[in-house]
């Protein structure tokens, strides 16, 4: 028996003599003695409280049976979900027009007056039928666009099929809305919470000061203020994310936002997350060329500041936001899906529109994308397959990775951010949250 090899220990300030470990297989994390941890063999268990520990460890993944096999494991493991999984995620742009003339859309100059034809809307519940008949027991569908709600009776239609094929087949059935929350009403929400409807994430950068510069209507017009109004609305029928896109100039007047939430009664019990992330600025034949104040690299020391910052700000007012977990690109799992407007399928959201990317289409099915999308990286590399950082990064980002680089061969390593961030991030879900004390 080994320590498992995805374990890091961080130094405790308040408690010099323990570690905190966190399990990056597990995210599971605990204060454990430095010496105890340091002597702990799990070979060779001398007494009753090493073997009480040992029973622990084995249970929760900190120790397994060799680290060969760990590694051959975790090898295996895209394949297991892939083979074993009754899941199917499909994320459907039901159009690219949009009421809001955002300064950094990442979507921007495909743009237009481009919808989903009922033709394409019934080809895509034609395949989530043959999901259903293949054994599939969970389809989960996230409304996209454009802005989705443009095409309301389209999301409808397809959201009251789909919910009754699943309830046929005796499956489950959910899905979300992403949406700049401008035309999302309470009286929507009710009619769509009957048909399956968990969640939306609207997107809020920052006070109205910030978010009418960012974010107005087409015709110049702020939208803050309506997008307040739909929310107080709306959370009366179920629970929202909101996000939040920054730039390195105003991330700290993020806070704000999160007091005023407050105010207005989107308190915590509201939401299910509120989550801020800088803008990126990749390269893209869509681009706005009149924007330039976006994030090139995730890396910059800027971005780590403002994370840490945002994200500390944001748990010490009750919120949840986003937390490390075990987790791959989605381009790793065969049934989760990107299917655009017009029915070519693609793996992410920022491949849209990036022809060379598509996987396949509504018609054609999928086509065998290994190659074009680099899904070897991390299986044929040693140093991956070794590296502590491995159930959280799995490679990285290949869209970033082609935007940095200009081909997805190789990884989008996060070991160098990661040995910079993680601790910090770790120790703020410690002191926000419960965690495990041990030995």
């Amino acid at each position: 028996m080994d320590k498992s090899i995805y374990i890091k220990t961080f130094e405790l300030e308040d408690k010099p003599d323990s570690y905190l470990l966190y399990s990056t297989k597990r995210a599971l994390k605990m204060v454990i003695n430095k010496k105890f941890w340091d002597a702990f063999n799990p070979q060779k268990l001398t007494n009753q409280k090493e073997l009480e520990f040992f029973t622990f460890c084995k249970k929760n993944g900190l120790v397994v049976e060799s680290k060969a096999k760990e590694k051959k494991e975790m090898l295996e493991s895209i394949d297991k979900a892939n083979n074993e999984g009754k899941f199917f995620n499909a994320t459907v742009v039901l159009n690219l027009q949009c009421n809001l003339a955002c300064r950094y859309c990442f979507e921007g100059t495909q743009k237009g007056e481009f919808y989903m034809q009922m033709s394409t809307s019934e080809s895509l519940i034609e395949m989530v039928h043959n999901k259903l008949k293949a054994g599939k027991d969970n389809i989960t569908l996230v409304f996209y666009g454009g802005e989705p709600f443009i095409t309301y009776s389209l999301m409808k239609h397809i959201a009251t099929r789909v919910r009754s094929l699943a309830d046929s087949f005796k499956a489950e059935f959910a899905f979300k809305i992403v949406t700049n929350g401008t035309l999302f009403t309470g009286k929507q929400a009710a009619e769509l919470v009957p048909l399956g409807l968990v969640g939306a994430r609207i997107t809020l950068d920052g006070i109205s000061d910030n978010h009418d510069v960012f974010r107005p209507f087409k015709n110049g017009d702020p939208s803050f203020d309506v997008i307040i109004k739909n929310i107080k609305e709306v959370i009366k029928h179920v629970k929202l994310e909101i996000g939040g896109n920054y730039t390195k100039d105003n991330y700290s007047e993020f806070p704000k936002l999160i007091d005023y939430l407050y105010k207005q009664g989107i308190t915590p019990d509201k939401l299910y997350m509120l989550k801020f992330d800088p803008v990126m600025q990749l390269k893209s034949k869509f681009a706005l060329s009149d924007f330039t104040d976006g994030c090139v690299s995730s890396d910059e020391p800027w971005a780590h500041m403002a994370h840490s910052y945002l994200r500390e700000e944001i748990m010490k007012r009750g919120y949840t936001t986003g937390k490390l977990v075990p987790s791959a690109c989605v381009v790793e799992f065969k049934d989760n899906l990107i299917i655009n407007y017009d029915g070519l399928m693609y793996k992410c959201p920022p491949m849209l529109g990036h022809k060379e990317y598509a996987v396949g289409s509504l018609d054609r099915g999928i086509e065998n994308y290994t190659e074009k999308l680099n899904l070897n990286s991390w299986w044929q590399n040693k140093k991956c397959l070794s590296c502590e950082y491995l159930p959280i990064c799995f490679g990285g980002c290949r869209y970033i990775k082609n935007a940095k680089d200009g081909n997805m061969k190789g990884m989008d390593c996060k070991k160098k951010t990661l040995d910079s961030t993680l601790e910090v991030l770790i120790k703020q879900e410690v002191k926000y949250n419960q965690l495990i004390s041990k030995a």
